[in-house]
């Protein structure tokens, strides 16, 4: 299994409202493509950082959802203000269940 990190620094007073953003309009989207297997959303309101997680099956799976990913990304920075990056890695360990296995 694959996950995207993508960070979103600064804009963190709209945490909310990025948080509804992501559960209304970028989750559905994401949540149709081959190969997703789960999402989590991290905040750190004191540091104004917030973690978008997406989890893939494979790395074709991964890749061919990174246009996707780059534009929502791409609008909620320009949404709220936030300066992003995006990192991908393997998930070698996990103790939530809906990841594990």
């Amino acid at each position: 299994m694959l996950a995207r990190v993508t960070t979103f620094m600064g804009g963190a007073e709209h945490i909310d409202e990025g948080l509804a953003m992501f559960r209304d309009t970028a989750l559905p989207e994401i949540e149709h493509q081959p190969g997703f297997d789960g999402a989590l959303f991290l905040t750190d309101p004191e540091d104004r950082i917030v973690y978008a997680i997406t989890f893939w099956e494979t790395e074709a799976d991964l890749r061919a959802s990174a246009g996707l990913s780059k534009r929502l990304a791409d609008t909620a920075g320009r949404q709220f203000g936030s300066k992003t990056e995006t990192d991908s890695c393997e998930v070698a360990l996990s103790t939530i269940p809906a990841l594990v296995g």
